[in-house]
């Protein structure tokens, strides 16, 4: 568990926690990100996500992020 917390920390502040900007981009899979759904995914983190990954789409189901 401390390996995987100390990996947690360190990409704590990445979009999408634990994977890095660059590494988003190279990912080649096909993905669906849809963000916004709950608290702890908002919108705009998933929007730059989606930028990164070349083969991502983008569907939102909520139109406003939830309130804390």
């Amino acid at each position: 568990m401390s390996e995987w917390r100390r990996s947690f920390n360190h990409g704590a502040d990445h979009p999408v926690i634990g994977i890095s900007p660059a590494e988003l981009r190279s990912l080649t899979v096909q993905a669906c990100i849809v963000p916004g759904n709950d608290r702890v995914y908002p919108r705009e983190l998933g929007q730059i996500a989606h930028r990164l990954m070349p083969n991502a789409e983008y569907h939102e189901v909520l139109r406003e992020d939830r309130p804390d």
